[in-house]
Order: structure tokens, then sequence, then C-alpha cells
């Protein structure tokens, strides 16, 4: 059974292997490697992840005490942003991701969320239309001088009151 908690510090290691599994996974087509190699050296560098599980709200999704899965994303805000929502190559496709994806809404209750897809990551599109996102619009973002084709999505929440 697939338990969703809080993230801790000494979930680290396993954040940043699955991390690193996932970008390789899923942007081996859509990045050159060396991007792919310094996105993941820097963005889950330990420090890095600390200051996230302390700011944000990162959950993480276990099963059997085997993390599986992460979250990250806004935490106590209105207009809300989905940072990273990562499963492990392998353990995708069993309801994971949406379990945490639920949990984090449930926790926060935001009034919309964001969130940007590379343009070619036709899953990750499919799983947030899937959950009621629509899109929004296609820019252009730079990582380490890499321009890349980004969508955003937003799901709007009714506010009951007013």
């Amino acid at each position: 059974m697939t338990k969703i908690r809080q993230a801790n510090e000494a979930d680290i290691p396993a954040i940043q292997q699955i991390a690193t599994e996932s970008w390789h996974h899923t942007y081996q087509d859509l990045m050159p490697l060396k991007i792919i190699n310094q996105c993941v050296e820097t963005f889950y560098q330990e420090d890095v992840l600390i200051k996230r599980i302390a700011d944000r709200c990162v959950l993480v999704a276990s099963e059997d005490q085997v993390i599986k899965g992460f979250l990250d994303a806004s935490e106590n805000l209105q207009d809300a942003h989905l940072y990273a929502l990562y499963i492990k190559p392998g353990a995708t496709r069993q309801g994971i991701g949406s379990r945490l994806f639920y949990d984090y809404i449930n926790r926060e209750h935001p009034q919309s969320l964001t969130v940007d897809v590379e343009k070619g990551n036709e899953k990750a599109g499919r799983f947030y239309q899937k959950h009621n996102f629509k899109y929004e619009a296609t820019f252009v973002d730079e990582v380490f001088n890499y321009p890349l084709q980004t969508e955003r999505y937003i799901l709007m929440f009714r506010v009951s009151g007013d």
C-alpha cells in the first residue's frame, strides 16, 4: 500500500536517486545529456533539497518503506506552483503520481495550481490533462543557456463564499 508523507532530510538520497533516474528517462530525447546532468546536479544538491523541504511542500510516496516518488510544490499559497512530480521509472502507471497530487491538494487547498511541462513530454501532458489541468501557454525557458519549449498548464479550483 502506498503511503504519502512530508519529506524529511533522511529522504534526500532517495529523492536524488529518483530525480536522477527520472530526468534521464524522461528528458533523454528532449535535451542534451550534459544539460540533464547539470540540472540534476544543481537542482538536487543536498543543501538545495534541505531548503526545499523546509520552505515548500515536499511529499514522498513509499511502499514497504521504499520511496517510489516525490512531489515538490508551493506551500500555503492561493496561487501555487507544482515544481516537480517524479515517480521512479518502473513504478509509473500504478497511481502513485495521482496519490501524491491529491494528497497535496487536500493538504494545501490552493485556489489555482500551475505546472510547467517541457514540450515533447507527452506522458506528463496527458497526466495533467487527465487531472483537469488546462493548457495555458507555451514559452521559451532557458536552462543553462539551452532553450526549451515549455508548456504551462493551470488548474483552477472553485472557491465557495463571495
